[in-house]
C-alpha cells in the first residue's frame, strides 16, 4: 500500500513516478507475512500440541537446506513458514473430520498458506530471458530460450501498433500460439503481453516495439517463465470456500 501510494502522490503532484522495485515490497511485507504465517500453524496446533516440535524441526532443517542451495532470505523465511501453515492447516481440518466436526476456519488458513505458497515459489523461481531477430530475413527462424523454441511467423504493423505472431515448441511439439502486442496509447507505448498457460507454468512475452536494423527491423522480446500459477487460483478458491462455510453456519 505504500508503495502505490507513493507512486500516485508523485504522479498527482506532477513528478516522475518511477515504479518501485518488488525488492520494496518485499522488505515492507516480509515481518508481516512471517508474523501472519506463525500465528495461523500455532493457532491451529493448538489442540494437537504434540505435532509442534517435529513440525518445527522440520521447518528449520528446510531452512537450512534451502539457505544452502540457494541463500535468499526471502525464499528462505517465507517457504518454510508456508509450508508449516499448510501442514498445520491440514493436519487441524483431518482431526476435525475423524470427530465429525468441521470449522471453516481451516480451509481459511489452508488457503491463505497455499496461496502464500504459490507467491513465493511464482517469484523466487521465475526465469527471465529475451531473443531478437531480424524481420524479414528471420521468418521462420527457431530460438530457443528459458527450455522453449520460438518461431517468427510474422511482422503486423498497423498504425498505433505492432503485433509479433510466434509459434512455441517444446521438446519439438508446437503447444501453442502467442502474439504480443506494442501499442501507442494515449499515455504513451506500453506492450499488451502474452500468456501462453502450461499446467505448471505460464509462459510471458512482452514485445517493447520493432527498431530499425540493417535493412530490416529488429524485433527484441522479452521473455519470463512464472512457476505454479494454479497454486495462487487454488488457494484463493479454498480460502473462499472455507470463509463461505464459516459464514453459512
Amino acid at each position: 500500500t505504500a508503495g502505490l501510494t507513493v507512486t500516485i502522490i508523485e504522479k498527482l503532484t506532477g513528478g516522475a513516478a518511477e515504479p518501485l522495485p518488488p525488492e520494496f515490497f518485499n522488505l515492507y511485507s516480509l515481518p508481516l507475512v512471517l508474523v501472519l504465517l506463525v500465528l495461523a500453524a500455532l493457532c491451529t496446533l493448538v489442540p494437537l500440541v504434540r505435532f509442534l516440535l517435529p513440525l518445527a524441526l522440520g521447518m528449520g532443517a528446510l531452512a537450512l537446506g534451502l539457505y544452502t542451495l540457494r541463500p535468499d532470505i526471502y525464499l528462505v523465511a517465507i517457504l518454510p513458514l508456508t509450508l508449516f501453515a499448510s501442514l498445520a492447516s491440514g493436519l487441524g481440518l483431518l482431526l476435525d473430520l475423524r470427530k465429525g466436526a468441521f470449522k471453516g476456519y481451516h480451509l481459511i488458513h489452508l488457503g491463505v498458506a497455499i496461496l502464500l505458497l504459490g507467491v513465493v515459489l511464482s517469484s523466487a523461481l521465475a526465469q527471465e530471458g529475451g531473443v531478437a531477430y531480424q524481420y524479414p530475413q528471420e521468418v521462420g527462424v527457431k530460438k530457443r530460450v528459458l527450455g522453449h523454441v520460438l518461431e517468427l511467423e510474422d511482422l503486423l504493423v498497423e498504425e498505433g501498433s505492432q503485433e509479433v505472431v510466434l509459434g512455441i515448441y517444446r521438446d519439438g511439439e508446437l503447444v501453442g500460439m502467442a502474439a504480443p502486442r506494442h501499442e501507442e496509447g494515449r499515455y504513451g507505448p506500453y506492450p499488451r503481453t502474452a500468456i501462453v498457460r502450461m499446467p505448471t507454468y505460464d509462459l510471458y512475452l512482452s514485445f517493447h516495439g520493432a527498431v530499425a536494423h540493417q535493412g530490416g527491423v529488429l524485433v527484441p522480446l522479452d521473455v519470463r517463465v512464472i512457476p505454479f500459477p494454479n497454486l495462487l487460483w487454488a488457494g484463493i478458491l479454498i480460502a473462499s470456500l472455507g470463509m463461505l462455510l464459516s459464514l453459512s453456519r
